[in-house]
């Protein structure tokens, strides 16, 4: 019952199995489940998972991290958003570690049937949350923020065969989602590596602004998409976080199917696992179920199974986040 950050001692050579629970998409559990089932405690819900004392094991770690809601659909994303962060949590760690550790083997990546469990893709082929978290902690070139005791360490892993240059913008925000400090940083990036590129002491954060509740890092380095990393300084749980204004800067069709889109997204305040999808279409993202520091742009694209003009996707798209 030992929560994630447990990962975080772990001095493992080579990590051969590991992973984290959560249930599936709502429109997999709504697959195997009748209207009077879809809440989080139902017999049918507890019988699709067949870890032992897995239906508690689910609220017992979402209430470390998060408000435990009784709805079935913000439960079920929720449990997906913190699988995630457990994901990204101990893979992150590990690479940090390079090469003292030197590999990690994710349990597991799909189902043998609809249920609760460690998977990255459910049984009917839905993208988790998790999955995404994933991904991106697997960038070949990644950044992390890191909370270690009283300091925000920011380190750069890559591997690339190749050095690299860049810069590192990290900013701090306060509770109204507004900058109130920020540091550059001009970064060598060495072939293979992993590097501890700044450290932030907690006290010079917080002097800027006592109210201060993320540290946001943005990674450029030419040929490579920016690379984004927040670390919160409390709790999801105990962070009033502002209704956010999310606008779609650009939404363009990339070839002649219809089916392919680059969507640039930006919200005016902090966004906790915001998660993009497209109303009446089944669609796979290059990147979601993301943070977002106010300001910052994301440029994702979309791949609709049908066809779809700009204009209508733009006017089919939605986003849901953590509140």
């Amino acid at each position: 019952m030992k929560d994630y950050s447990e990962y975080l001692k772990d001095n493992g050579r080579f990590v051969s199995e590991f992973g984290f629970q959560s249930l599936p998409s709502m429109r997999t559990i709504e697959r195997f489940t009748a209207p009077e089932d879809r809440y989080p405690q139902s017999k049918v819900m507890e019988w699709h998972n067949k870890q032992i004392n897995g239906p508690e094991r689910l609220v017992w770690f979402l209430s470390h991290h998060f408000k435990v809601p009784s709805d079935l659909k913000t439960f079920a994303y929720l449990t997906q958003v913190n699988q995630g962060e457990a994901m990204k949590a101990g893979i992150m760690h590990w690479r940090r570690r390079k090469f003292k550790t030197a590999g990690a083997l994710v349990w597991q990546l799909d189902d043998c049937w609809p249920v609760a469990s460690w998977s990255l893709i459910d049984y009917y082929g839905d993208l988790k949350a998790s999955y995404y978290y994933t991904k991106r902690a697997f960038d070949s070139v990644a950044l992390s923020l890191v909370l270690n005791g009283d300091t925000i360490e920011a380190w750069i892993i890559s591997d690339l065969l190749e050095e690299k240059k860049g810069t590192l913008d990290i900013a701090a925000f306060n509770s109204k989602g507004r900058k109130t400090f920020r540091k550059a940083y001009r970064i060598e990036i060495p072939a293979n590596s992993s590097r501890l590129v700044a450290q932030i002491p907690l006290s010079e954060i917080k002097k800027a602004d006592s109210t201060n509740i993320a540290v946001a890092g943005v990674l450029k380095v030419r040929g490579l998409q920016d690379r984004h990393d927040i670390a919160f300084l409390d709790e999801p749980k105990h962070i009033a976080f502002r209704k956010p204004r999310i606008k779609f800067t650009r939404v363009k069709a990339l070839d002649r199917s219809k089916k392919k889109f680059e969507i640039r997204i930006v919200s005016d305040t902090l966004v906790k696992a915001l998660n993009l999808q497209i109303r009446g279409a089944k669609a796979t993202f290059s990147d979601n179920c993301f943070d977002m520091a106010p300001g910052s742009e994301r440029s994702i694209v979309a791949t609709s199974r049908k066809p779809l003009g700009s204009g209508e996707l733009r006017r089919r798209l939605q986003v849901a986040y953590y509140r």
